[in-house]
């Protein structure tokens, strides 16, 4: 039987497996992140909510997902990170997940994700590891276990840049973007030609009301 060998620490440079004969009872890895707001507004994107009607749109967006989704979307991402990149690497094959969810997530914590061998089978190299997050408190926000396959033969490479994502707001928070870039400037003399229904008449009021134009109609009598 190898001997335990410490909990694994972020920053890693490379990426290396570590194969069943190497992994014993009681090895651990553990990484620590910090949710954001951009996270947030990701899960939000991903699942399609967009925060209805509510006043502050990114508020609604974490009030949801700390509800119904980011439990356990975020504890199985990193659940998944720390069994991909660390113990016990690429090459394991994840079987599957129980984890049972303490406390609420939101952005802003930091949260701490580890993972220990409890158990291993020489005969099929399946593992099973208790996982664990907590957040800046110490508080348990997630436990419970995963069981895999680890692999058998020795990988190891460089880390690569991950693609950068960006999120652009659509819809009203264009307009938004907009109209916050030219408040403070003078309204502007502008002609709205056959304004003759009530969208297109509302539209030419509401950017008068918003000091944005000096409407000129140009329509039929």
């Amino acid at each position: 039987m190898p001997d335990r060998k410490p909990m694994i620490a972020d920053g890693l440079t490379a990426l290396e497996n570590r194969t069943f004969d190497e992994i014993a009872l009681g090895d651990g890895a553990s990484m620590t992140r910090r949710l954001t707001v951009d996270d947030i507004r990701l899960l939000a994107a991903l699942t399609g909510f967009d925060g209805g009607d509510a006043l502050d749109p990114d508020a609604a967006a974490e009030a949801h997902l700390a509800e119904r989704l980011s439990h356990g979307m975020l504890a199985s991402a990193l659940m998944a990170v720390v069994l991909g990149t660390r113990l016990p690497g690429p090459g394991a094959t994840h079987l599957g997940q129980e984890l049972a969810f303490r406390a609420t997530i939101r952005a802003g914590d930091t949260l701490s994700t580890s993972v220990e061998v409890v158990e291993r089978d020489p005969a099929s190299r399946r593992l099973r590891l208790a996982c664990r997050c907590t957040n800046q408190d110490g508080t348990v926000v997630i436990d419970g276990h995963a069981d895999l396959i680890a692999p058998a033969e020795k990988r190891r490479w460089q880390r690569t840049t991950l693609p950068e994502v960006r999120l652009a707001q659509t819809a009203n928070g264009g307009t938004t973007r907009l109209l916050d870039l030219v408040r403070g400037l003078d309204a502007v003399r502008a002609a709205a030609v056959h304004p003759c229904d009530a969208l297109s008449l509302s539209a030419v009021i509401d950017a008068r009301d918003a000091g944005l134009i000096v409407p000129l109609l140009v329509a039929p009598r």
